[in-house]
């Protein structure tokens, strides 16, 4: 009687149609609607993982050190969870905009400093 479940399809006025389980795609047009979107996809996937995205994620360093980072393979628990929280993020970012884009977002090794980059691209620099 019913068949597979079937993501939501919403219908913007700049966009074709959109899933609420799949990032926006930008292209280059209207990045404010893109970055609400993108806001509210990011924040309901993981709301730990926008919160990197706002405040940024910074490789834990050595012990005893304040310019030597931690190799992966010694990261804590909580460590490994929050570079894939950030890494989840910049994903969706680096996935979700168009190849014309991607020499803005595709050196990035932060969500935060892909989501600043294209920010500062499209409404320019606040500071």
């Amino acid at each position: 009687m019913f068949g597979a479940i079937q993501p939501i399809r919403m219908n913007s006025s700049s966009h074709e149609s959109t899933s609420i389980n799949v990032p926006p795609r930008f292209d280059g047009t209207n990045y404010l609607w893109w970055k609400s979107a993108m806001r509210s996809f990011l924040q309901s996937r993981d709301f730990n993982t926008w919160l990197l995205v706002v405040d940024g994620f910074t490789l834990p360093k050595r012990e005893n050190s304040e310019t030597e980072f931690k190799r992966l393979v010694v990261f804590s628990n909580e460590e490994k969870a929050l570079a894939k929280q950030n890494l989840d993020g910049l994903n969706a970012i680096i996935h979700d905009v168009s190849r014309d884009l991607q020499h803005h977002v595709s050196t990035c090794q932060t969500s935060k400093e892909a989501w600043d980059n294209l920010q500062i691209v499209f409404e320019g620099n606040s500071s």
